[in-house]
């Protein structure tokens, strides 16, 4: 074993992660902290990385190194690799030794190429529309010994909570910006909340609630919301002008 961390230590790192996650809103700022805390779990010549798959495809969201990031395009062109592997499967994959190899050819002759001998993934999972993988990469064989598995693992699962927080407060914190400018323009808006107050009878409170609503199921900015319901009362004859005006407490 070529290292041995002991349980003192590995709780040492959970909480400096968490330190480090707890104040941390963009998802991409934590899983570059991630990626650093764990490429120190290894002694000798290691890089880390985090492979995500988003809804927009999968990509390498932060790196210790730019070894990961290459060892993504090739994994990515080849169609298989340790970090797919892991993903697909859900449970951590581990090879020792990239010259005893036979999973990932196309990808491990590359690694192998580029002087990387071992590596280890751990799945993560982040959210429903999230989820990843940390990876480490060792340039000598038979460096991830049961103790570095172990932490690895429990790094992966305790920053995948972690990161859902930090994914949360980021959304948070763009609906905030985004409701602060819509209300901001305030017209099409208080114009918006009108119609559905004459729609459903409700308050203006309760108007705006409803467009938050529709703008996180659609995905879309509560100004684009509110201007899709305008023009559409628009084009079915009846004029928004005619309706309500939202009028909001002070401090909504």
């Amino acid at each position: 074993m070529v290292t041995d961390l002991h349980v003192v230590e590995i709780v040492s790192v959970l909480r400096m992660l968490t330190a480090q996650l707890v104040i941390s809103d963009d998802l991409d700022d934590a899983l570059a902290r991630l990626a650093e805390t764990a490429a120190d779990l290894v002694h000798g010549p290691c890089s880390c990385g985090v492979t995500v798959i988003r809804p927009c495809g999968v990509s390498t969201a932060a790196s210790s190194s730019d070894l990961p990031e290459r060892l993504a395009a090739v994994q990515s062109d080849t169609g298989d690799g340790p970090c797919l592997s892991a993903i697909q499967q859900r449970e951590m994959t581990v090879s020792q030794d990239l010259c005893l190899e036979d999973r990932w050819p196309g990808w491990t002759a590359w690694a192998l190429k580029h002087h990387l001998r071992g590596v280890l993934v751990a799945p993560i999972d982040i959210d429903d529309q999230v989820i990843g993988a940390l990876g480490l990469y060792a340039a000598h064989p038979d460096r991830f010994g049961p103790d570095v598995e172990l932490t690895a693992m429990l790094l992966a699962e305790h920053a995948g909570l972690l990161l859902g927080g930090v994914l949360d407060r980021g959304r948070l914190a763009t609906r905030t910006a985004e409701l602060t400018a819509a209300l901001g323009d305030g017209e099409i808006v208080n114009r918006a909340i009108g119609i559905v107050m004459a729609q459903r009878g409700c308050s203006a409170e309760y108007g705006l609630d409803v467009l938050c609503q529709a703008s996180t199921t659609l995905r879309l900015p509560l100004a684009a919301v509110a201007e899709r319901l305008v023009d559409t009362v628009s084009r079915r004859g009846m004029s928004p002008r005619t309706v309500p005006r939202a009028r909001l407490s002070h401090g909504e």
